[in-house]
């Protein structure tokens, strides 16, 4: 399994590299006005420039005060991945900002950004939505225009526990 995820981390980056008018690692766009009103200024600041990415499985756990439990040891992403996360997180183009789905938020996975100002993303794959929490303030987002993407790249991940 992780030869498999590195074989497709690596084939993943150099069909970007190849694309004209993607954008390399150290190129991750500014966010835009959308995502910024929604999120903040901390949050995102916290997504692009954090000093590591973890990612952990998480189950619901409803009787809890932030509704979840971490259920693995949270493990480093590569960088490849990171890159990957980052783009599809900060971009406006990602989410629906004028609906919110009827659906029960039911976390899987969880993403974890430290640095000066932490992140924690968490992502229901049967709601397609991304949970953002960071100082006590959460937001949940459709995820749908770009769903593809977590479904292609960071499903698997849950595999890795």
């Amino acid at each position: 399994m992780r030869l498999e995820l590195v074989i497709w981390s690596a084939l993943l980056l150099g069909t970007l590299v190849l694309i004209p008018g993607c954008k390399r690692p150290q190129q991750t766009e500014e966010s835009r006005p959308k995502l910024q009103e929604k999120l903040g200024n901390k949050v995102l600041e916290g997504i692009r420039n954090p000093e590591q990415v973890t990612y952990f499985q998480v189950k619901p756990k409803w009787e809890l005060e932030n509704r979840y439990e971490i259920i693995s040891e949270e493990k480093g992403l590569s960088e490849d991945l990171q890159w990957v996360l980052q783009e599809t997180l900060l971009d406006d183009q990602s989410y629906f900002f004028n609906k919110t789905k009827m659906c029960l938020f039911v976390p899987e996975l969880g993403f974890r950004f430290t640095g000066k100002n932490e992140v924690l993303v968490l992502v229901s794959f049967s709601c397609r939505q991304i949970k953002f929490i960071s100082n006590g303030r959460e937001r949940i987002l459709d995820n749908d225009p770009n769903f593809k993407v977590f479904q292609t790249n960071f499903r698997e991940l849950l595999t890795h526990f």
